[in-house]
């Protein structure tokens, strides 16, 4: 599971950067930080995605293997997070 969780959150914050890349205009030398700090608010936001999900498949196999899965036993969980994670971004786009 902690691989899975490191390799989750690794795609996801690869994915968060290729989403700042497109999102977030290039900007003039003197604003070079700002421009690498945008970048990463991209990608910690969807490494957070990204644990989730890597967390929340794992948890799943984990319970059909043992016999135990329940569908939409997570919803709330994710809804919560996914609360979280939007008002984060929001937060950080401001």
């Amino acid at each position: 599971m902690k691989k899975n969780l490191l390799t989750a959150g690794s795609v996801g914050f690869l994915v968060g950067i290729g989403v700042g890349l497109f999102a977030v205009e290039p900007p003039l030398l003197d604003a070079v930080i700002i421009y690498i700090v945008s970048l990463l608010r991209y990608g910690v936001v969807f490494s957070l995605v990204g644990l989730f999900l890597g967390w929340n498949v794992a948890k799943r196999n984990q319970e059909k293997k043992n016999g135990t899965y329940r569908k939409g036993h997570y919803i709330g969980v994710f809804v919560a997070t996914f609360t979280i994670v939007m008002v984060v971004a929001v937060l950080a786009w401001l």
